[in-house]
């Protein structure tokens, strides 16, 4: 075994092991053999991570070994890629910073490792449209390797444009010819780098060296940069040709048939986005050999002056542009020749859908200014229709429409001549398209097919070089092709609905009875063996408030004095013997009496006999409520009466609040997080649901069961979206950078994903929080004005019926969202599939679990420190029961009853 270094005259790539095994015997004879070639490509880009990137030979040594490792693209990882990509963009950060000394740093090196570096860059973005393309013909629309593929190239892109700057803003300063420029020509890309005089008003034409015939064609510099580059900066371009896709991981690169041609406009060290221009910018760029394959009819034929040939032909692409081009041979010249295009049926000089008349005019044909001051000038015998023309829909295609087209030399009164014409029609289909580098797909909007387009090249004329726009598109989804596809090859999205469907059902089951045990705790018991002195003055509605901490409920005999400014009462043991009482979170309401009015309480004694299996109690609040008078008086705690918490103590002595008491920060961040925990968050309050909200606890897990479908919904529409788009660009300020964390579009992605979850959400839970109860028609009529004066008590009322329309809506929206989630699970293939479950597993519980809690005490804290206003209890009074209902607490009493 030994080592091979890399040289031409051996077939073996740099990061290859080639092991050659050799059996001899002891006479000298012998036979030897190859092994497989060991991939070692891997392990040389994880070694050179050890290599600080910090001086002209480490840039050199990295940057050439990145070069000769990734010199075979079909032998690069997806890793190796990506990290391949990483070690020359920090080359080229390093050698930028190099380049602010020419003086230490010669220019020719930086020449020679720019020269390499562009390179490595190359034979990256190469490696990664082999892997990429491999993956699509596999109809893999999502993979480890895609992912791998996109990083790589854009972090290759990235290290070119740190090539440009370096360029423009630290070489090029040196020259004083304007016309300056750096060329990087390798058989598969070709860069120019170039300064521009920003006060020409001249187009420019850009090509870059070598046999290339790609070609950009701009108006005025000025009239590009438009007000958004300073004068004092320097301005270029880059001019790319590439002759393969480097975006070939984009789910819609299939469609790429050309070479790939970019310009991008330089205003100091940034990228310009060149939008809405008034004049067009002509891109000239060559067709691939297989471009044309199934897309172009040649017609050849021979037909007399005046009369009609048809012909008919398929198309291949939506939206496409349709060329027609004629080549004839005739005695009288020019020759008018009228075309009839006809879709789906025979045209006629009568009957047809389209019609040209050739040759165009004069004052259509389009010359573009081309090389040794010689013009590309556009044909007069041939015609384009454009796309949104001719309007070739998805059914056209797949169904093999047919389209008619009719040609006529001369016209109706050239019958009677006897001249016979030949000719070649040649029909073909073309598209523009351009890279719109945030979503990662290629689009065609502010693009059409221009009049030089031919069967060799494509014409593009575009308002814009960069889309620039606000809106994100979400990922595309094919409802036919999903149908079709196999649910038991791809099961992933249908086993998440399932679950969560079969959850839901198994946890109604818990809520039902949950729904039934809180109607034990609506309404206000007496307590068992007391007498009601029947004198309104003495009756007190006593609500005590138990916390929500870990264990703060109590099975311990809970004891109360109520205490006025002259007299106490006697002491209350709070029991019922038909409810469990002083649970976490329970507000339980008692109606008790003393013997004389106590006048205005000032303070309330609590205590409890520390017994049971967990007697330790976390008391929030008391509230007491005179029935003559109908005042409320709040006696605060916020404290355990434990042996094992606090300060030990189980008898508390609690004063009456003032209103200053209830505006403290401590009180009012405590109330407005408890509210907001166990009332105002859907998912908590499915377990912590006061227990006399009418907004019952299988409400709230439906209004979850919509919720967590429409969640899974915008997630997956959106999928991989976030991650398109590049970083934005640092705010600076008062001399420093401020590099926000999140971008415009991901911003928006936001936006859309709550239009879309939000509304029908929000009404759903408006519609079950605010219906009101329905009456029984047994019911008498002291009970039925009773109930309405319950409801005149809330805030805002809907008639009964509208809890139906909750319940269609929920049923409604979760059927659409869960059906819509299986078909974008269908259409992503499942890998894709599988890694979007686990990646919304994954950040759902983390959100649940972890976000949601810690957004909710920031709530609390800016509630706390800006609002003085208190945290009222704006639960409605306990509903009638439904039905076949049993109502256990026999003791409660009406207020109207006594």
């Amino acid at each position: 075994m030994g080592e091979v270094p890399y040289t031409p005259l051996v077939d073996l790539a740099a990061g290859l092991l080639l092991l050659t095994v050799r059996a001899a015997s002891v006479d000298g004879r012998y036979t030897e053999f190859d092994l497989p070639l060991i991939e070692v490509v891997d392990k040389i880009m994880e070694g050179l991570s050890n290599v600080a990137i910090d001086d002209v030979e480490s840039i050199s040594g990295v940057t050439i070994s990145a070069f000769l490792a990734t010199g075979i693209p079909e032998m690069v990882s997806g890793k190796s890629q990506v990290l391949a990509a990483t070690y020359i963009k920090d080359a080229f950060s390093k050698t930028r910073e190099l380049a602010e000394d020419l003086e230490e740093t010669l220019m020719g090196d930086i020449n020679k490792m720019s020269a390499v570096m562009m390179s490595g860059s190359v034979n990256v973005l190469s490696a990664s449209s082999t892997m990429a393309e491999k993956e699509q013909l596999e109809d893999n629309t999502y993979s480890t390797n895609l992912a791998y593929n996109k990083e790589a190239t854009t972090i290759s892109f990235q290290a070119l444009d740190i090539m440009d700057d370096m360029y423009l803003n630290k070489l090029m300063p040196e020259f004083s010819d304007q016309e300056i420029f750096a060329d990087f020509s390798l058989s598969k890309l070709h860069l120019r780098i170039k300064r521009e005089n920003r006060t020409r008003m001249s187009g420019r034409v850009y090509l870059v060296g070598g046999d290339s015939d790609c070609l950009v064609r701009v108006p005025s510099i000025p009239n590009l940069l438009g007000s958004s580059c300073d004068g004092n900066q320097d301005v270029g371009i880059q001019f790319l040709e590439s002759n393969f896709n480097p975006f070939e991981y984009s789910n819609n690169s299939q469609e790429i048939r050309t070479d790939v041609t970019g310009l991008e406009v330089k205003c100091g060290n940034r990228t310009l986005p060149i939008s809405s221009l008034s004049e067009p910018i002509d891109i000239l760029t060559r067709r691939k050999n297989e471009s044309l394959d199934g897309s172009v009819y040649v017609f050849k034929a021979s037909v007399s002056l005046g009369n009609l040939a048809v012909f008919e032909f398929l198309v291949g692409k939506e939206q496409s542009t349709l060329g027609f081009y004629i080549d004839f041979n005739s005695n009288r010249f020019p020759q008018d020749v009228s075309l009839f295009l006809c879709k789906d049926c025979v045209p006629t000089q009568d009957a047809f859908n389209w019609t040209a008349t050739l040759p165009v005019p004069e004052d259509q044909i389009v010359s573009v200014p081309w090389i040794n001051g010689t013009n590309l000038t556009s044909s007069p015998y041939q015609w384009l229709l454009h796309g949104e023309e001719v309007d070739i829909t998805e059914y056209d295609v797949g169904n093999l429409t047919k389209f008619g087209i009719g040609v006529q030399f001369g016209s109706n009164l050239d019958l009677d001549e006897e001249e016979i014409i030949d000719f070649s029609l040649t029909v073909f289909e073309s598209s523009c398209v351009y890279f719109d580098e945030e979503v990662h797909l290629w689009h065609s909007d502010g693009c059409e097919v221009g009049p030089l387009t031919n069967m060799t090249h494509i014409h593009c004329r575009c308002d814009h070089l960069t889309k620039f726009a606000g809106f994100v598109p979400p990922n595309p989804l094919n409802i036919a092709e999903a149908l079709s596809a196999n649910v038991l090859e791809n099961p992933a999205g249908m086993i998440l609905v399932l679950a969560v469907f079969a959850s839901y059902l198994f946890g109604i089951l818990l809520t039902r009875k949950a729904d039934r045990r809180d109607l034990l705790k609506a309404g206000v018991g007496i307590l068992p063996g007391h007498t009601l002195n029947p004198r309104k003055g003495c009756q007190y509605v006593i609500t005590v408030y138990t916390g929500f901490r870990g264990n703060a409920g109590t099975t311990a005999e809970v004891t109360i004095v109520l205490g006025g400014l002259t007299k106490e009462s006697t002491p209350f043991k709070l029991r019922d013997k038909k409810r469990v009482l002083f649970e976490k979170g329970s507000v339980d309401s008692f109606l008790l009496s003393t013997e004389e009015p106590l006048g205005e309480l000032s303070h309330l004694r609590v205590w409890h006999n520390n017994k049971g299996y967990s007697p330790g109690w976390f008391l929030s609040q008391i509230v007491v409520t005179n029935r003559t008078r109908n005042n409320t008086t709040y006696f605060l705690c916020n404290r355990w009466l434990s042996v094992e918490e606090d300060d030990g103590k189980v008898h508390r002595i609690l004063p009456r609040a003032v209103p200053e008491d209830l505006k403290k920060f401590r009180n009012l961040f405590l109330a407005k997080s408890s509210r907001d925990m166990n009332d105002g968050h859907m998912w908590f309050s499915v377990v912590g649901r006061p227990a006399r909200s009418p907004f019952t606890r299988v409400q709230r897990l439906s209004c979850c069961l919509t919720l967590l479908y429409s969640t899974m919904l915008t997630n997956i529409m959106f999928f991989g979206r976030g991650d398109d788009f590049e970083p934005p660009e640092p705010i600076r300020f008062a001399g420093m950078e401020i590099h926000p964390p999140i971008s415009l579009p991901q911003i928006m992605i936001g936006v859309q994903s709550a239009a879309i979850i939000l509304p029908v959400n929000v009404l759903i839970a408006f519609l079950f929080r605010n219906s009101g109860p329905r009456g029984d028609k047994k019911t008498d009529k002291k009970a039925q004005e009773a109930s309405a004066d319950d409801r005149r008590k809330v805030k805002s009322s809907l008639p009964w019926w509208t809890a139906y329309i909750g319940w269609l809506l929920v049923w409604t929206a979760s059927f659409v969202a869960a059906f819509f989630t299986v078909l974008y699970t269908l259409s992503f293939g499942r890998a894709k599939a599988e890694a979007w479950l686990v990646t919304f597993l994954t950040s759902f519980v983390t959100d649940l679990f972890l976000m949601q809690p810690f957004k909710l005490l920031i709530v609390a804290v800016i509630f706390a420190l800006i609002s003085k206003t208190p945290v009222e209890d704006d639960e409605p009074p306990a509903e009638p029961l439904e039905p076949g209902e049993e109502f256990l607490q026999s003791g409660t009493l009406d207020s109207n009853e006594v």
